[in-house]
């Protein structure tokens, strides 16, 4: 959940790492915690998405330090950008539809501006909470909706996207159906277990059909020891590109998406080291995350022998 937390223009220089690399991409940490840790609030259910016409300049820094301190791109800040969430928050359908537009053109001027010459990645994630996908509306909806947010990121010139923290099966097919025939789409997961999505499908009956469809299988906003089970499973299975940005919370996001209290600097560098040894091909962090996170993670992965 890392609000929106993304994808890649034309204009933009290529990143430094290139497809082929022995090491990994390195992606950006949270923005929507962040926003919190600095003191913004992000109330339900728009969550971070009015901090990108509130606070512009704080969004634009967050994505800014991310880049400083390493990453090789940065996601936009879109998780909750869309009609649905801004109807939700008590405005009109018509209203709702301009505002989230506007919101989310916003969010891709404010990452362009922070990325520099680093790549920019569209999100987009589930249609309702994260963690209640017994609330999804079904795969049509999802499907119309999504293919809405994904036309109004190609007019901003965002050709990669990112659904990410998906943790319901008919969100994840609402998305495969708009996703044939392009190949700068990835698929992050929500899960319950190593096994299981967060609305308790076994992930691996669909992993031929999801690895044929997107350029990219992660899995995000998971406990650290949940990311290392899922990403040894991506490596036995031979997927081509995988990777993991976990929730660094010792326990899960609160309802408003506070955390308790954050791991250790040694458990997150701990599952770094794992995971390195796995082959990924992208690593970050989410929930609880900051630009420090980012710049340990840049640090080990650059010691890595390439």
């Amino acid at each position: 959940m890392k609000t929106g937390p993304s994808f890649c223009f034309s204009r933009i220089a290529p990143c430094p790492m290139e497809p082929g690399s022995a090491r990994p991409l390195v992606l950006d940490g949270a923005l929507g915690t962040e926003l919190q840790r600095r003191g913004i609030a992000c109330p339900l259910p728009l969550w971070s998405a009015e901090a990108n016409f509130t606070h512009p300049d704080v969004v634009e820094t967050i994505h800014r330090e991310y880049v400083d301190a390493g990453a090789d791109m940065v996601t936009t800040n879109t998780f909750r950008t869309t009609p649905r969430t801004y109807f939700k928050a008590g405005y009109s359908l018509n209203r709702s539809r301009i505002l989230a537009r506007d919101r989310l053109n916003r969010a891709v001027e404010l990452a362009r501006r922070g990325a520099g010459n680093r790549r920019v990645w569209g999100s987009i994630t589930t249609l309702e909470d994260c963690y209640h996908p017994e609330l999804c509306p079904g795969q049509t909806a999802a499907r119309d909706e999504y293919a809405e947010l994904t036309e109004w990121f190609l007019e901003q010139g965002v050709t990669t996207i990112v659904f990410e923290t998906m943790g319901n099966v008919d969100e994840i097919e609402a998305a495969v159906t708009l996703t044939a025939g392009h190949h700068d789409r990835m698929l992050s997961l929500l899960l319950r277990s190593a096994t299981r999505l967060w609305d308790g499908t076994e992930w691996l009956s669909y992993l031929s059909r999801w690895q044929a469809t997107f350029t990219a299988l992660l899995v995000n906003c998971v406990p650290l020891e949940v990311a290392t089970k899922a990403l040894r499973m991506l490596a036995e299975q031979s997927v081509p590109k995988f990777g993991a940005y976990p929730n660094l919370g010792c326990s899960p996001p609160e309802d408003d998406g506070h955390l308790t209290a954050i791991v250790p600097d040694s458990a997150f560098l701990d599952f770094v080291q794992e995971a390195l040894s796995l082959g990924p091909r992208y690593l970050g962090a989410c929930c609880g995350s900051t630009p420090r996170h980012i710049r340990l993670l840049r640090e080990k992965v650059d010691r890595q022998a390439p």
